[in-house]
C-alpha cells in the first residue's frame, strides 16, 4: 500500500510569510527609509520568520524542505550556487530592458519599445540553444564542477561588461549572450551534479530544493535590482541615473563571483566520496572532474 505524502503547509505558510517580509522590505525600503520602523519590522520580522520556519522544518516528519537532503557538501554547495545564479539571472531580466527602455535624452538609454527592449534579450536566448547540447558533453569530459564553475564565470563576466559597457545596443548584446551561455551552462550541470549526489529516491526533493532555491535567488535579485535603481533618480525626471545601473550592473557581477567561488566548494569526484561516506550522499556515477 503506497502513503499519501502530506502536504507541510505550515511550513509553505511561514517559507512564503518570511520571503514576502523580507522581499518588501527590500523593495520599499527606499520609499519608506532603511532605517524606519516599518522597513525594520518587515526585516526583522521575515528573518525572525525565516529561523521559526527553519526550526519548524527540523522537526516536521514530513517536512516542506528535507534539511537532511541539504547536509551533503555537493548539494549544499550546488544550491548556493543556484541561489547566487538565480539572483544575477533575474536582476539582467529585469535591468536589461528597463536600460533599453530608458529615453534617450537622459543621455545613456535607447529609448526603445517593449518589444524591442524584449528583443534586446534574444542573443541570451539563442545562446542558451547552442550552449544547452553542448553542456552535457562538456561535463562528461571536464566535469559538471568545471561546467558549473565556467556558467558563473560568464554570468560575472556579462555583468562586469555592462558595469564597463553599455552605450550601445551591441554592448547589450553581447552581455546577453555571455549571460545567456552561462545560464545555460550553470542549470544544466547543476541537475547533473545533484542527481549524482544523492541516493535514488532522493533524487525528487533535492531537485526540487535546488529548483525552490534558485527561485529564491531571482526574487531577491529582483528586489535588489529594484532598490538600487529606484534609489537615485536623474534630476527632473522619474529615471533612474546611470550610476545607479552601472552599481546594479557591479552587484550583479559581484554575484557572479560569488557563483563562481560557490561552484569551485563542489568536491571533486575523490573528495565528493569520501565526504558522502559520512554525510550520506551516494558517490557520482559520473567523474566530477574540477
Amino acid at each position: 500500500v503506497v502513503e499519501r505524502a502530506r502536504i507541510d503547509w505550515l511550513g509553505a505558510v511561514l517559507l512564503s510569510a518570511a520571503l514576502a517580509s523580507v522581499l518588501l522590505g527590500v523593495t520599499e525600503a527606499n520609499a519608506l527609509g532603511w532605517t524606519s520602523a516599518a522597513t525594520l519590522a518587515l526585516l526583522i520580522g521575515g528573518a525572525a520568520l525565516l529561523a521559526l520556519w527553519g526550526w519548524v522544518e527540523s522537526v516536521r516528519e514530513e517536512p516542506l524542505i528535507d534539511f537532511r537532503v541539504l547536509r551533503g557538501r555537493t548539494v549544499a554547495a550546488t544550491n548556493l550556487t543556484a541561489l547566487l545564479v538565480g539572483f544575477a539571472m533575474f536582476s539582467s531580466f529585469l535591468l536589461i530592458p528597463q536600460l533599453a527602455q530608458t529615453p534617450e535624452a537622459t543621455g545613456y538609454g535607447f529609448g526603445m519599445s517593449v518589444t524591442g527592449a524584449g528583443l534586446i534579450l534574444a542573443p541570451a536566448a539563442l545562446a542558451q540553444l547552442v550552449t544547452g547540447p553542448l553542456a552535457g558533453r562538456f561535463g562528461t569530459r571536464f566535469g559538471f564542477r568545471t561546467v558549473l564553475a565556467t556558467g558563473g564565470a560568464c554570468v560575472m563576466a556579462s555583468f562586469a561588461w555592462l558595469a564597463l559597457e553599455h552605450s550601445s545596443v551591441w554592448h547589450l548584446a553581447v552581455a546577453g549572450a555571455l549571460l545567456g551561455a552561462g545560464i545555460s551552462l550553470a542549470l544544466a550541470s547543476m541537475a547533473n551534479l545533484i542527481v549524482d549526489a544523492v541516493r535514488q529516491t532522493e533524487v525528487g526533493i533535492a531537485t526540487g530544493i535546488n529548483t525552490v532555491t534558485r527561485t529564491v535567488g531571482g526574487a531577491f535579485g529582483s528586489a535588489v535590482a529594484t532598490a538600487i535603481i529606484t534609489s537615485e533618480a536623474a534630476a527632473g525626471t522619474p529615471f533612474p541615473t546611470e550610476g545607479a545601473y552601472t552599481t546594479a550592473f557591479v552587484v550583479g557581477a559581484v554575484g557572479g563571483l560569488l557563483a563562481l567561488s560557490a561552484a569551485l566548494l563542489i568536491p571533486t569526484r575523490r573528495a565528493s566520496a569520501s565526504d558522502s561516506a559520512g554525510m550520506g550522499e551516494v558517490p557520482a556515477a559520473a567523474p566530477l572532474r574540477g
